[in-house]
């Protein structure tokens, strides 16, 4: 009989939960850390964009690096990164298929 009530009880939390202020108090402080981690990352990604906004230009891709920051682009890095995604895909698509 002791074990038919345990199971119940374990069941009731699984569900409901528990809803002690303690437990409000954890919930309200994470969903609050979750929002002000949003908010700062959007902040980070609105400032970048908007700082950035005048250098996003042909001429970022085609360019290769100086020491003039007008000048710089970033046309080798772009070519190396697409240069290791292709040959990474090229080995780990038919291994990953055939495994």
């Amino acid at each position: 009989m002791t074990s038919l009530s345990q199971s119940k009880s374990l069941r009731g939390r699984v569900r409901g939960g528990d809803s002690g202020p303690l437990s409000i108090i954890f919930l309200f402080v994470l969903w609050f850390s979750v929002f002000f981690a949003f908010v700062f990352l959007l902040t980070l990604i609105v400032t970048t964009w908007i700082d950035g906004a005048p250098r996003l230009d042909l001429r970022m891709f085609t360019e290769f690096p100086s020491s003039a920051p007008e000048d710089a682009g970033a046309r080798p890095a772009i070519l190396g990164s697409l240069l290791v995604i292709s040959v990474t895909a090229l080995f780990t698509l038919p291994l990953g298929i055939a495994a």
